[in-house]
């Protein structure tokens, strides 16, 4: 081997260190906004099921309660999957005898949605 090809394959070599550390990082910056859009849409959703428990299932009819339901409402459509979302509004729809259809129905699409990477 000349030197050419001793200093080309050294060169070869920085080169190849240097794209993995570059992709390494991409990837791991990749990872952790994964894992951070799945910790606040788990905050967002226990928040939801939160006022969902006050405002239905405790029976708590105060403004408060109502306008708690619309915040947590208002941040699962900027957060949740498009099926929480869908059936979050149908809160407002269905018979009050039919909440707890929608309850199962919404924990198991918020299952769903956390457990997909």
């Amino acid at each position: 081997m000349n030197s050419m090809n001793i200093i080309s394959l050294l060169g070869g070599l920085g080169i190849g260190t240097i794209l993995h550390s570059v992709v390494t990082h991409f990837l791991k910056e990749r990872a952790n906004a994964i894992s951070l859009t799945q910790e606040k849409k788990r905050d967002v959703y226990l928040g939801l099921l939160d006022v969902y428990y006050k405002r239905v299932l405790a029976e708590e009819s105060s403004q408060e309660s109502r306008d708690a339901f619309r915040h947590a409402e208002l941040i699962v459509q900027l957060y949740g999957s498009t099926s929480v979302c869908e059936l979050t509004r149908q809160f407002y729809t269905i018979p009050d005898n039919k909440h707890h259809v929608l309850i199962d129905k919404l924990v198991q699409a918020m299952r769903r949605d956390l457990n997909k990477v």
